[in-house]
């Protein structure tokens, strides 16, 4: 990446998320909290590699934070938190179409019909490999009833 500022806060932000990560799996049973705890752990060491090679490669005086750069993340994490809100209320399978298709459309992809439908295809097979493979309960909303 060019601008190592950036880099730096993105490595810090993502430095305290991994802290804040293997602190809240230390909570979890002993068996089931080992997996969030290694993850955590190479989320840190990722972030960390990220900080320090990005603080060798300074070269030039950069804006702190690009904002344009950051559109895209942001409407994907306002998406979710859409998703997040709705789930309760219409399920999962349409509300995880419109998360999907929105996601595609909103950063570009280029035809409606195909981003829907590539939309449907993941939540059909995300539903068959969770619900029915796996037996996990996905969120039936309170729109359609409860599960």
């Amino acid at each position: 990446m060019v601008n190592w500022k950036q880099d730096i806060a993105i490595s810090i932000v993502l430095l305290c998320l991994s802290a804040a990560f293997f602190f809240t799996s230390l909570g979890y049973p002993e068996t089931n909290g080992h997996f969030p705890a290694y993850l955590a752990c190479i989320l840190a060491a990722l972030s960390l590699f990220l900080c320090i090679s990005s603080m060798l490669r300074r070269n030039g005086s950069q804006p702190f934070i690009n904002w344009n750069a950051l559109r895209g993340p942001a409407l994907v994490v306002f998406l979710t938190a859409g998703f997040i809100v709705v789930l309760p209320y219409i399920g999962f399978i349409p509300s995880c179409v419109l998360l999907a298709s929105a996601i595609f459309l909103s950063l570009g992809y280029p035809d409606k019909r195909a981003a829907l439908m590539v939309a449907v295809c993941a939540t059909v097979g995300i539903y068959v490999v969770f619900h029915i493979a796996l037996g996990v309960s996905l969120p039936t909303g309170t729109l359609w009833g409860s599960d």
